[in-house]
């Protein structure tokens, strides 16, 4: 930490959506692979695209993909980030949805240092090999609903296809503003290493390593990936256009209000606490914050100018600090003379994020006769915070995912594939120096001498151990909550400590379809396909005990101020559904190429439908009606 104390889902279905959708090139064709000219035939090797569930060449891909292979994953120059990788290549990943490791200080955007990807900041499908992925479990801390694509790592990304079109005909509900597929590396022969060191100014650095190796044992061709990254946090003051950063809070040591102001007074400048020209406690004569003014202890100011003259940047990260281990590997095998293949592939990932906020502060009662108070009153309005105790997060993320499928050919043209999922991300985020509520007036009031015994006025304070109101009273020094800076670390013990969150997300699934051809129609094949499949959800979230926002005992929300101050309070939180779908899919050609129509060389039309249940929502069914129109020879 720097030390700066000197400067589920909504359903949204559309009832039909009818488009012209362009055709995109969506993999490249394998090498010699050519059609004719008259379109009578086609060679092109036939495969399945995120967006469809019928395979196709790749110049007949009627919805609008975007692919990135591995030149266009290697022309990016990122080698840690997916998030860094889709910002850089597709345009449509912008915005405060897409923030990534620029998300060190965006509280809206609580991710607990995942990549969340949106395409045009709309709710946005992520799959691994065609299949989905639990969502982070920050979500069950009031955290964002999003699946961490930085658990993913890019040396071990094949390539990735990008939909840019809602497809809750095809995935369901969540897949409204679109798909990102991630399809990792298989069939890789041989062993590839490498490596990235990288620095700026402000004491960043960014390393990396991976090594990705595949061979065939027992028939099994097997790949695997291992990575490793970091990166340094990047603090706003070693950037000019975060630093100076005024304006940002009033709230600072040596504030008190006065008058109808919070804050209306300022500690004069060569004073670091009133008791240095001021009696104190119960010798105290001030009878007003307004005697202070005219003595010269404070000066009249405003919220206004008190926070226009702090300058927030040197406490604050730009960047968060970021570590990660990961794994990935996928293996398959041919079965019953390469009728079956048995596939199947493995993730994990340990991601570890540090993010830096301003220091945890409010606004304190001091009674009269405490020992630090130069009023013969209580003096209501103090600003208490210590500049040298600025937040942590320290966030921290396992996740895990294993597939298993297998897929295999029937008779004549037919296809199916059926498989298994079980994906789960575990999270954990510690906020470091929090001021612990109870104790803060309890530190303030004194009351006690040396050895414990109550004396009025006295300079020591019984506060409880940090941090529950269930632990023992301790004997400290008394707390001088007016002081600018000089506390000690014996006034500031038991005054701050970690709130403690923790959270788990699980994803269970099965799918199956069915995919061939129907007929024949005289423009071609009339293809089809039909599937299935069930998921369960889970997510838990389990608060600090000092963090609750509903009282344990009497289940009210009113009147159970959290103990944390600034801390990220929730009540613990535990559910589940289960979501099971029927869709399928139908492309029927009205005209082909070597009909020579004019304006009309070639023209399909795509009808598709998803009828999903929700345990805990009730259900809806998403058809779509779509064509593909290719008016002219592409050569023309």
């Amino acid at each position: 930490m720097k030390d700066r104390s000197h400067g589920i889902f909504e359903s949204l279905a559309l009832l039909a959506s009818v488009g012209l959708l362009g055709s995109t090139l969506a993999r490249s064709a394998e090498p010699g692979a050519q059609a004719s000219d008259q379109g009578e035939t086609s060679e092109l090797v036939q495969i399945v695209v995120t967006g469809t569930l019928l395979p196709t060449t790749p110049d007949k891909v009627a919805v609008p993909i975007v692919t990135l292979d591995a030149k266009a994953l290697e022309q990016s120059g990122v080698t840690t980030n997916a998030l860094e990788i889709l910002r850089k290549s597709v345009p449509a990943f912008a915005g405060r949805s897409n923030a990534g490791t620029s998300n060190a200080n965006n509280d809206n955007q609580r991710t607990g240092g995942g990549s969340q990807v949106q395409l045009r900041n709309l709710p946005t499908l992520v799959l691994v090999n065609g299949r989905r992925v639990a969502i982070d479990a920050v979500a069950g801390t009031n955290g964002k609903n999003f699946v961490d694509v930085n658990q993913i790592p890019a040396a071990a990304i094949d390539h990735i296809e990008v939909l840019t079109d809602g497809a809750s005909s095809i995935y369901g509900s969540d897949a409204i503003g679109g798909v990102v597929n991630f399809i990792t590396k298989s069939d890789t022969q041989g062993v590839k290493a490498g490596g990235r060191f990288g620095s700026a100014s402000g004491d960043y650095r960014e390393r990396s390593a991976y090594l990705t190796g595949g061979t065939e044992i027992a028939g099994f061709g097997i790949t695997a990936t291992g990575s490793y990254s970091k990166t340094n946090p990047l603090f706003q003051d070693t950037r000019s256009f975060t630093s100076p950063l005024y304006g940002r809070t009033s709230n600072l040591p040596g504030t008190v209000n006065a008058g109808s102001l919070s804050p209306g007074a300022i500690l004069a400048p060569a004073l670091s606490s009133p008791s240095q020209t001021n009696p104190t406690g119960t010798a105290a004569t001030a009878t007003s914050v307004n005697q202070l003014i005219a003595n010269g202890t404070y000066l009249v100011t405003t919220p206004g100018a008190v926070a226009g003259a702090f300058d927030v940047s040197p406490y604050q990260t730009l960047l968060l600090g970021q570590e990660q281990d990961s794994f990935v590997s996928s293996l398959s095998r041919s079965l019953f003379d390469k009728k079956v293949e048995l596939f199947g592939d493995v993730l994990y990932s340990h991601n570890r994020s540090l993010t830096q906020w301003l220091p945890s502060n409010l606004k304190a009662m001091v009674p009269a006769g405490a020992p630090y108070n130069p009023l013969t009153t209580s003096f209501s309005g103090v600003t208490f915070t210590d500049l040298n105790d600025p937040r942590g997060i320290y966030d921290s993320t396992d996740a895990s995912r294993a597939t298993l499928g297998l897929r295999g050919k029937m008779w004549g043209h037919w296809q199916w594939e059926t498989g298994v999922v079980y994906s789960e991300s575990d999270f954990r985020q510690n906020v470091a120096n929090l001021l612990y509520k109870p104790n803060i007036p309890l530190a303030i009031a004194g009351g006690f001498d040396a050895s414990g015994k109550a004396l009025p006025g006295g300079g020591y304070s019984q506060v409880y151990a940090c941090c529950s109101t269930s632990n023992s009273l301790v004997l400290q020094p008394a707390l001088d909550p007016f002081a600018r800076a000089g506390l000690s670390q014996a006034q500031l013990a038991n005054l701050f400590g970690t709130e403690r969150i923790k959270a788990t997300s699980q994803l269970a699934s099965w799918d199956g379809k069915l995919v061939g051809r129907v007929f024949e129609l005289p423009a071609g094949d009339v293809d089809f396909a039909v599937g299935a499949s069930w998921r369960r959800e889970a997510l838990s979230g389990h608060a600090d005990a000092n963090g609750r926002v509903t009282d344990p005992v009497t289940h009210l929300t009113s009147g159970n101020a959290q103990l944390w101050v600034l801390g990220f309070n929730f009540d613990p939180f535990a559910a589940h559904r289960n979501i099971s779908a029927l869709f399928g899919e139908t492309r029927i050609p009205i005209t082909a190429p070597a009909w020579s129509v004019p304006g009309l060389r070639s023209f399909d039309i795509t009808l598709a439908g998803r009828r999903e249940r929700y345990s805990d929502a009730g259900s809806s069914t998403v058809p779509k009606l779509g064509f593909r129109w290719q008016p002219f020879d592409k050569q023309v």
